[in-house]
Order: C-alpha cells, then sequence, then structure tokens
C-alpha cells in the first residue's frame, strides 16, 4: 500500500505542464500597434530630452496617462540601445519578457527592458 501510494504521488509530480498561451494573429497586431503608438512618444521624448525614456518618464511628461498594458494586463517595457532605434517589447500572452511569444515594435528580440 505505501509503495502504491509513492507511485501515485511520483505520476502527479510528473504531470506536463501546461502549453503556454497562445495569442491569436489579432491579438498580436493589437499589441504591436500599442508597442509602436509607445515607440514614436518614447521617440519624441528622446528627440526632447537626450535620453532613454522609462513608462514612468512618459507619464511624468504628460505623453501617456498611465502606463500602457497589453491585451494580457503587463506593462510595456521601453528598451534602448546605442545602435539601434528604440524598441517597446509586450512580454506576450505568457507575461515573461524575454521568452518566444513577446510582441516587439521593431520585431527584434528584446534586450534588457526598463520599466
Amino acid at each position: 500500500m505505501r509503495k502504491a501510494l509513492i507511485l501515485a504521488v511520483l505520476v502527479a509530480c510528473k504531470q506536463p505542464a501546461e502549453p503556454p498561451p497562445q495569442a491569436t494573429d489579432a491579438e498580436i497586431a493589437e499589441a504591436r500597434k500599442g508597442a509602436a503608438r509607445v515607440q514614436q512618444l518614447a521617440e519624441q521624448y528622446q528627440l526632447q530630452k537626450r535620453k532613454c525614456p522609462s513608462l514612468a518618464d512618459l507619464i511624468d511628461a504628460g505623453m501617456l496617462s498611465a502606463p500602457e498594458v497589453d491585451r494580457w494586463g503587463s506593462e510595456l517595457s521601453v528598451v534602448c540601445s546605442s545602435d539601434g532605434p528604440i524598441e517597446v517589447v509586450s512580454p506576450g500572452p505568457d507575461k515573461t519578457i524575454g521568452t518566444d511569444d513577446d510582441i516587439s515594435s521593431v520585431h527584434q528580440a528584446p534586450t534588457t527592458p526598463r520599466k
């Protein structure tokens, strides 16, 4: 009986995890549109202030009224690099930045975001 209970616990623990959520084409398009809008605001801010903005900077400057969130309720992240355009990234349906389902304003893999 004890061996059967231990075996049942081991089997229960080895159940496969649920697959990550999948975004529809419409959800991806919506997230990309929001990211592109924030990217334009971030570029304007960068031209005016000569620094990479965070979402808080854009709010403080009156360019956004609240943090921009994606379809899944996650805040967008602003990413600046010295050799490329400003990128705005949605963590996507898994709500984790840096994974394959991230949605970018410039369609590139994200780097370290600024919150």
